[in-house]
């Protein structure tokens, strides 16, 4: 250890160090005297045929489920229509409140949809407010010209 105080010994009369505490009373004898004693021999349980049913039971209900979720999920871009066109507008309408300070617009964005619902929108709208002025300091607008591709989570 650095420093002018040596590391702590813990030591006993005149310097010593405290002997080592014996967890056996007696010194232990060593090694198992005389050859090991055969293995026992346990009978395997007998497999019951509830648990096969059960397993099969299982394993149907998760290819039900597997199915369900396939046909279900399948139609899911159909029903979402997120054209490229209304896609822009959306963000070029986004960037344009950043660029203007419209902290309205912009706490509406960052709330997805639950701007209404909120019943304090202080925070909200500080939160816009910090935003828009980032994005003023770095930027004086922004124009989208094309998006790559458009990605449903």
């Amino acid at each position: 250890m650095a420093g002018p105080y040596p590391p702590y010994r813990p030591s006993g009369a005149e310097g010593q160090p405290f002997p080592a505490p014996s967890p056996y009373p007696v010194p232990y004898p060593g090694a198992y005297p005389g050859p090991l004693p055969p293995p026992v021999g346990f009978s395997k349980p007998p497999r019951s045929r509830k648990m096969l049913w059960w397993s099969l039971l299982g394993v149907v209900l998760a290819c039900v489920l597997v199915a369900t979720v396939l046909t279900v999920g399948g139609n899911r871009t159909a029903t979402v229509g997120f054209s490229d066109s209304a896609s822009k507008t959306a963000i070029q309408n986004y960037l344009t409140a950043l660029s203007t300070g419209d902290t309205e617009t912009i706490a509406r964005n960052n709330a997805c949809g639950m701007f209404d619902a909120l019943k304090d929108r202080k925070s909200d709208l500080a939160l816009a407010r910090l935003s828009s002025d980032a994005f003023r300091k770095q930027f004086d607008r922004a124009d989208v010209t094309s998006i790559d591709q458009i990605v449903l989570v």
